[in-house]
């Protein structure tokens, strides 16, 4: 569980070849369930320098990202954190935004109703 992998078809005999996988740290704490860490929403994000990101929330309430242009293993970040144990990420999706520099913006929905959108 929190695993993601990367594939690429190979066109020659319709196999999939693995580029690359990683998962999220389980933080070292009494107050964390083995469980908080599963992925249960994701979505692919357009970025300016770095192609596309992978960005997931977790049952945890956590939101991760990992560039997936990188020639090497890409680095799992944690972007944002609910407050309240337990609140899954539900939802996740990008929408085009126009605020200067910022070119989309994340929207994210939680299991108890709230959606919460990051410029």
């Amino acid at each position: 569980d929190g695993c993601w992998r990367r594939w690429r078809l190979n066109t020659v005999d319709s196999s999939f070849i693995k580029l690359a996988e990683g998962n999220v740290a389980s933080p070292k704490n009494n107050n964390y369930d083995d469980t908080d860490h599963r992925i249960c929403s994701s979505v692919l994000v357009p970025a300016l320098e770095d192609g596309l990101s992978l960005v997931f929330g977790t049952i945890g309430g956590c939101i991760y990202q990992v560039p997936l242009c990188q020639d090497d293993v890409p680095t799992c970040n944690q972007l944002w954190a609910e407050g309240k144990n337990g609140c899954s990420i539900t939802a996740i999706t990008w929408i085009p935004w126009n605020d200067g520099d910022q070119n989309i913006a994340v929207v994210a929905g939680t299991k108890d109703g709230v959606a919460h959108i990051f410029t």
